[in-house]
């Protein structure tokens, strides 16, 4: 454990990696997380995760930044929802106060005032988009193309029902968010992304 961020497997410039975040709204016991996955190595493997539900946004995206060039500054897939603080400190330059990471997963999106597309950091979380990421994640579970030794987020993937897959807002009180799993299934997303940068 490094300074609550949990890691299995250390850091290989020969492997490419990919990292996802989910972020507090801010009710109950809610967590900023993160995930690192190994996609170089077979099975893949969830190198890391963190989760604290004390940590705000601006000082989570100093904690990303830290675990992100722990593992090579890999790509980034930030949920948008609730994360649009972090993200917003992470692209920031150093300058104004912010991390100057800007290796983050990119969308395609409609200008309101325009019409024409433009580009926005970070993942949408939908209906469809949230079954879509989950699926494909437990998917690579079941068929052993990934691997997890986090005791936590197997846990939090042995206790996920369809009714929470299709649950976008979390309730005032409620205890199970799942933040770890769908930190992880956000890093699985960017698999395709992912890169060898040494």
């Amino acid at each position: 454990v490094d300074a609550g961020m949990k890691i299995w497997a250390k850091y290989d410039q020969k492997h490419a990696y990919a990292a996802g975040s989910d972020h507090a709204s801010g009710h109950g016991g809610d967590h900023n997380a993160s995930a690192l996955i190994d996609i170089s190595r077979k099975p893949n493997l969830v190198v890391a995760t963190f989760a604290d539900n004390q940590i705000g946004h601006d000082t989570f995206a100093f904690e990303l930044r830290r675990e992100l060039l722990m593992y090579g500054s890999p790509i980034l897939v930030p949920e948008y929802n609730y994360g649009y603080a972090c993200i917003g400190t992470l692209v920031r330059s150093e300058e104004d106060g912010g991390c100057d990471y800007t290796n983050i997963y990119v969308r395609q999106v409609k200008n309101r005032t325009t019409g024409k597309p433009m580009d926005v950091y970070g993942f949408w979380m939908s209906h469809g988009t949230k079954s879509d990421i989950l699926s494909q994640f437990r998917s690579a579970v079941q068929d052993g193309d990934l691997e997890i030794l986090d005791a936590d987020l197997l846990d939090e993937c042995y206790r996920f029902t369809n009714e929470d897959a299709r649950s976008i807002q979390v309730k005032e009180g409620q205890t199970r968010h799942f933040d770890k799993l769908i930190a992880a299934a956000l890093a699985w997303e960017g698999r395709h992304l992912a890169k060898v940068v040494g």
